[in-house]
Order: structure tokens, then sequence, then C-alpha cells
């Protein structure tokens, strides 16, 4: 579920969208998957905090990260999002204190800013991000960042804790029942989404982030989804139809689930009330 995102790239407002990224164990197969899917192109720069990081460029902007996990048995690849924070040296305790946990941070990326890493009290990971100089983050272009919404099974823990960290403003977007959907605003705009997992998704599966790439309306989701599967990545659910745009799920060779999303394909969509039933 996908959301239109109207704000700047570069709006330092705390909580907005900063940054993406992917973990994965096989950096150089998943530069060459998204390369061919996006066209993106790549630079990597070397810090002592975190060792090498690349940087993938879209028109010479940068667009994500990419990293590669230290650890194949205990890290799961992933994309990963981060949030704007403004004061990232008081987090760790209002963090703790809304029933957070910190799982590591604040750290210094010498040259870049500070970076916090936590669980929310609902079990999912997030990032948070104060940069130290002028931040590039380039969104809402084909092949860019779109939206992000989280997927938990604890809906209400998620809409507590984010609204009193950022002073988010939830609303509802489905029923609260049989589609229980919120999308989180600040300052009369929308920046993220929270979807409650139902009875479909079983219990197994974590809370996580969601992660949307735009893609070209002249390409669509269809072609972009056909794509994937011809790099060797997955379709994890088939394109279909969304008042936000044409989605589908999709999952790299490594194993990182995201979504794309043509948001020139938004479709009205009636949810079925199963109480009219003949």
């Amino acid at each position: 579920m996908a959301s239109p995102m109207p704000h700047s790239a570069h709006d330092p407002v705390s909580g907005t969208p900063s940054w993406v990224d992917v973990s994965t164990h096989d950096l150089e197969a998943s530069k060459e998957f998204y390369a061919e899917l996006f066209g993106w192109e790549y630079e990597t720069e070397r810090h002592p905090a975190i060792g090498d990081y690349t940087f993938a460029m879209l028109d010479g902007h940068p667009v994500a990260g990419l990293h590669e996990l230290p650890n194949r048995l205990s890290d799961a690849p992933a994309w990963n999002l981060y949030l704007r924070m403004r004061r990232i040296e008081t987090a760790s305790g209002r963090v703790r204190r809304l029933g957070g946990k910190v799982h590591y941070g604040p750290l210094d990326i010498e040259g870049h800013g500070s970076l916090l890493v936590l669980d929310d009290p609902s079990g999912a990971r997030v990032g948070l991000w104060q940069p130290t100089r002028p931040w590039r983050f380039v969104t809402r272009r084909p092949g860019t960042f779109g939206w992000a919404d989280l997927n938990t099974h604890f809906a209400l823990r998620a809409d507590s804790f984010f609204a009193t960290l950022f002073a988010f403003s939830p609303r509802q977007v489905g029923d609260g029942k049989r589609f229980n959907y919120t999308t989180w605003w600040l300052q009369g705009k929308p920046y993220l989404g929270r979807l409650a997992m139902g009875a479909d998704y079983p219990a197994e599966v974590p809370p996580h982030w969601m992660i949307y790439f735009n893609v070209s309306p002249r390409i669509g989701t269809d072609v972009t989804a056909d794509r994937a599967l011809m790099l060797d990545g997955a379709i994890e659910v088939d394109p279909f139809d969304s008042p936000y745009g044409r989605t589908a799920v999709l999952r790299d060779p490594g194993g990182a689930t995201f979504s794309v999303i043509d948001p020139s394909r938004r479709a009205i969509v009636r949810y079925y009330d199963e109480r009219f039933d003949d």
C-alpha cells in the first residue's frame, strides 16, 4: 500500500524519510540486479565506523545505499528505512522511554552524519539519521524511493510510538477492521503509512517496513516485475491495482523484498463487504 509523497527530498522535518539502503550477502549480485532494473550506477566509500558503503546513483544523484552483511547466519537481507532526526543525541532515551529498543548508536559516520538504529515497540527495525551537512536524497522519480509503510501485527503500539516520537497524526484509510491502514501526517502532508497485518498474514511474518520504488509509466509495473524475474529475482505479489498506483511486491536475488509502483495508474478500489453477499 502506498500514498502520494508530496514533500521535498531535502525536507529537514524530523520523521521524514531521509534514506534507504539494502543489506545483502552478495553485494556484486545486488548491484547488477538494481543496475539492470532501475538504471543505477555506483560509488563506493570506505568509512572507519561501517567499512565499505556503496551509494546508488541515478543521473548523478544519490538515491539509495547498498552494503554487504558480515554474518550469513544471523543477518537477513532486507531493505532499510532511515528517518530524519534533528537531535539524535537525545533519541536513545526517548526511544527507550516510549517502549522501543536501541539496536545501536548514535554512531558518527565521518563526513556525513549520525545514525541510530532501533526496534519500535511493535518489533520493526528502523534507522534515525541526522546529517552533518546538506543531505542529498533524490525521490519521486522513476527508479527512486516513492513511499514506505510499516507492516505490523501490533498497529496501536506502532501508531502511539511514532506519533509521540515524531508528532505524526495518524489518519485511517481503511475501515479499521477488515482493512486497517493509516497514513502518518506532519504539517498537513502524508509521509508514511502503517498496515495492520491481519489473518491473511501468517503469525510468523515479522513486523517490517515495505519500501516502494517508483517506475516509469512508459515501462510500467508489469514489465518491471517481469524484468525482475529475468534478472533472477522473484515476484512475491503479482501486479495489482490500488488507489495509489499499480503495484507489485518483488524480491531481489539476495532475498530482500521491496515494492514497485506506477503512480500514474491509480484505480478506484471498492472493498468487498461479505455482510451483503447473497
